[in-house]
């Protein structure tokens, strides 16, 4: 658990005035805010508009700071590809767009190599630096890809002449998708992926040289999105480091609550994008810089009709326990309304405040224990293309191992214990290499199974084809036959002697093995499914979620590491389990994401315990009887209960 766990709120400029600022306070203070960020206009508004926005924002600055706050400013960066509208509609036409290599040009968004909108950044973060606030944060739009349309990076004129430049001969924006995205690595892509990163980073560098032209104390930083993870040739890692000057680097993570409550990215459950953020935490703890990161604990759109508070305390709650982020970014307070318009957010938030330091305090100094997932930090450059890949690229941030562990209820582990089973789907495989991974247990999709077997592993299989879906899958042990509906990227699997077939798929004539595990003479032990699991990851889907696929997982996870996992509750669809352990006592975490109760919940533990104790928060009943933890009572949607055994 980290010491200090610095709780931050945004907070709309304009509307905090003489009239509003104790009200406001009053709402900080209650929900036990360390730090307000204060959001201005985009580029500070129009110059007739500029005095006036400077002028409230050092009123503001100074008040907050005056209360015992650390405030900062959260400046919007290139744009979010949204219409030009209301204030800002005098923008039009007076900077080159970022375009997307199908030649659609962003109504917003903003190219760094445009000299002219460089030079008017920096002027507004320079006059934003002149009133010395403790920290700058540049939004999640500091990216070039992502808009609309094949938006892989910035194709605008100034680009397509850099990347000539670069190449040795002139490319047409058609021509380049269909090279940088088409096949397997080449120095097309290298030249388009060092691009775009040398675009960011270069003009990283530039805001920081401003800032420190004023003021080098002021720490600088950037919110994280998905592009600058790897698509658009630099992560925020990286850029973190760059932003930060001689100061301590500052990031906020990417994945928020509200993409769960408004189907974004087709989640449901406030665990899937916790998930991410806990992955991208493994990445910082991987890097082993220093580096305050912080959660994006985010209600977009707003208020609670919207995005209920529940998306947010289940999200934040989840990241405590985890135990790495370093605070929250967590938007309470409504960007329209009157202060004490809506103030459930904030309620809710002190509701369960002790709840959450209790969860923090449970798993500290604890290590998480379950089915590990592989996921490196890089994977496009190195990546594979059958065709145009183009659509393919943005969603590939989206691992669809967590996705599939996620749906089984799977405690989920990003340590690299080599006798843990390991799930490593897809273009992970590329770089498994052969030392770290020669004896560990794994978990394959047909994606990472071909990598594999062209690399010459022993995973049991000989040949692997694309075919067509099946009608059904059949699970022989469990005397269940499933529909398989809506998915493509499936394959024929044609295996070596020694495979077991645990479940097959079907049609009216035919059937093929779904999935098998194998044991090679070497001791390698894998479990291969029959499907390339980055086609099917969205949505509800019985081969992701479905109670024989979690039942087929938790069996042969036994067999592949020679012990079950350290915490098991099945056949409750949303539930999300956490499992962290030290060398004397395993602490579990269940959330309950469905809309149905979880019937008198059963944990089954991966050894026999003797003591059982509950954090205080829980108020709970069970009984401990070896391995198994047995509820007294039902674990309500949306709650979280907890224990730790030893």
């Amino acid at each position: 658990m980290n010491d200090k766990y610095t709780l931050t709120i945004p907070l709309i400029n304009a509307l905090s005035t003489p009239s509003t600022r104790e009200t406001y306070y009053g709402e900080l203070s209650r929900a036990g805010a360390q730090r307000v960020l204060l959001c201005p206009p985009r580029l500070l508004g129009s110059a007739d508009e500029r005095p006036a926005v400077l002028e409230s924002l050092d009123e503001n600055l100074r008040f907050y700071a005056a209360k015992g706050l650390e405030v900062g400013v959260w400046l919007d960066g290139l744009g979010h590809g949204a219409p030009l509208t209301g204030p800002e509609t005098y923008l039009a036409g007076c900077y080159t767009p970022i375009c997307s290599l199908d030649g659609v040009e962003s109504q917003d968004s903003y190219c760094p190599l445009d000299p002219s909108f460089a030079q008017a950044y920096c002027a507004m973060i320079r006059d934003v630096a002149a009133l010395h606030p403790a920290l700058i944060l540049i939004d999640d739009d500091f990216r070039l890809s992502l808009r609309n349309g094949h938006d892989v990076g910035c194709a605008c004129t100034r680009h397509l002449d850099a990347y000539t430049q670069r190449l040795g001969k002139r490319i047409t924006r058609d021509a380049l998708a269909q090279q940088i995205f088409s096949g397997g690595p080449n120095r097309y892509r290298d030249i388009w992926l060092d691009l775009m990163g040398d675009t960011l980073r270069d003009f990283a560098r530039l805001l920081r040289q401003t800032v420190d032209a004023v003021d080098p104390s002021i720490r600088l930083g950037h919110c994280a999105c998905i592009p600058t993870w790897d698509t658009d040739g630099v992560d925020s890692l990286e850029l973190a480091q760059i932003f930060a000057g001689s100061t301590r680097p500052l990031l906020r993570l990417i994945g928020a609550p509200y993409w769960a409550a408004t189907r974004s990215f087709g989640m449901r459950s406030p665990a899937e994008p916790a998930e991410l953020e806990r992955l991208q935490l493994h990445w910082w703890r991987q890097k082993g810089e220093d580096c305050e990161v912080f959660s994006e604990c985010d209600s977009f759109p707003r208020p609670r009709n919207v995005v209920p508070a529940a998306y947010l305390e289940g999200f934040e709650s989840i990241l405590r326990a985890d135990g790495l982020a370093q605070g929250c970014l967590k938007y309470m307070l409504d960007y329209h309304g009157s202060p004490l318009y809506e103030t459930g957010y904030v309620d809710r938030h002190v509701k369960y405040r002790r709840r959450n330091d209790e969860l923090a305090q449970l798993f500290d100094g604890k290590v998480a224990v379950g089915l590990q997932l592989y996921e490196p930090i890089h994977k496009l450059r190195g990546a594979w293309f059958e065709g145009n890949g183009l659509d393919r690229v943005v969603d590939s941030f989206f691992p669809a191992a967590q996705r599939l562990a996620l749906g089984c209820s799977m405690p989920v582990s990003y340590e690299e214990d080599p006798h843990t089973a390991t799930l490593v789907f897809g273009e992970s495989a590329r770089y498994a290499a052969d030392s770290d991974f020669a004896g560990r247990p794994l978990v394959l999709d047909a994606a990472a199974a071909q990598i594999l077997l062209q690399r010459g592993w022993d995973i049991g299989l000989e040949m692997c084809s694309p075919c067509d879906a099946p009608l059904w899958e059949h699970f022989p042990s469990q005397g269940e036959r499933l529909p398989v509906d809506g998915a493509v990227g499936f394959f024929h699997l044609r295996l070596k002697p020694g495979a077991e077939v645990l479940s097959w798929f079907e049609t009216e004539q035919t059937r093929w093995p779904a999935v098998y595990r194998y044991s090679s003479d070497t001791g390698r032990r894998v479990l291969v499914f029959a499907f390339d699991a980055a086609q099917m990851k969205r949505g509800i889907n019985g081969l992701f979620c479905s109670y024989c696929r979690q039942r087929q997982l938790n069996e042969t996870l036994t067999w592949l590491q020679g012990r079950p996992l350290a915490a098991f509750c099945e056949k409750n669809p949303g539930l999300y389990v956490l499992a962290k352990q030290d060398a004397a006592r395993l602490a579990v975490a269940l959330w309950n994401f469905s809309e149905d109760e979880v019937l008198a919940p059963q944990v089954v533990l991966g050894r026999a315990y003797t003591q059982l104790r509950f954090p205080p928060f829980c108020k709970a009943s069970a009984t401990l009887c070896g391995s198994k933890v047995t509820f007294d009572r039902d674990l309500a949607p949306f709650s979280c209960t907890a224990f730790e055994v030893w």
